[in-house]
């Protein structure tokens, strides 16, 4: 038979032997400490063995992956967003972001002309037969761009409409719509007008981005 295994107290009274009176707090430290440490030790050991112990345990893991797989396919059924509604939402997001009401202030067009720039590649092209709009575009130039055009208008309202989108590929579509315009002059004057746009999108980092705009027909002037 092995030796029998000595208590706290026992081990500390041994240590004060060894150690002499001087040491006594020292030692009534180290019982608190190691006294702590069993019992926390005592504590994981139970908690480990009632979590495997018998099969209630397999049981609830596997309801568990159920209910968890379960869950992400209702998610993904009805809360997952499409690739054409995220460019059709893009597209309206953009239009909003481009107009401006008569409650905007510089703060509110800065902020909204900057927002502009998540929704465009690295590098767009735009071909619309205005000159001072058509051309190669970084998204900084076309928050500048929108802020310029912004500036001229007291009101001007960008709207999307009738959105077709195809995707093409994981990475790349296309999309075609109409768009209409109605803006009131700083200066005095309006302007107005219907054109029928199409552009191209490239997903970016996880994320839809327009890479070109070109117009196909004047509908109305």
């Amino acid at each position: 038979m092995g030796k029998p295994r000595k208590n706290w107290q026992e081990l500390y009274e041994e240590y004060s032997q060894e150690t002499g009176n001087d040491n006594k707090k020292k030692g009534k430290r180290l019982v608190r400490i190691l006294k702590s440490t069993g019992a926390a030790l005592n504590n994981i050991r139970k908690l480990i063995f009632s979590l495997f112990r018998g099969r209630k345990l397999l049981i609830n893991l596997l309801i568990l992956i159920a209910l968890a797989t379960g869950g992400y396919f209702i998610y993904s059924a009805l809360f997952q967003v499409s690739d054409k509604e995220q460019i059709e939402n893009n597209l309206l997001d953009f239009a909003r972001l481009s107009s401006r009401s008569s409650a905007d202030t510089t703060s509110s067009n800065l902020l909204k002309s900057r927002q502009l720039e998540n929704y465009i590649a690295p590098e767009c092209t735009v071909s619309v037969r205005v000159g001072m709009v058509s051309g190669t575009y970084t998204p900084g130039n076309v928050n500048a761009m929108a802020m310029r055009c912004k500036t001229l208008f007291k009101t001007a309202n960008l709207t999307f409409s009738d959105i077709l989108v195809n995707v093409s590929s994981p990475t790349t579509a296309e999309a075609e719509f109409n768009v209409s315009f109605q803006g009131v002059y700083k200066q005095g004057g309006e302007a107005e007008g219907v054109r029928e746009l199409r552009c191209t999108a490239k997903k970016i980092d996880g994320k839809w981005r327009f890479d070109s705009f070109a117009i196909r027909q004047i509908l109305e002037k």
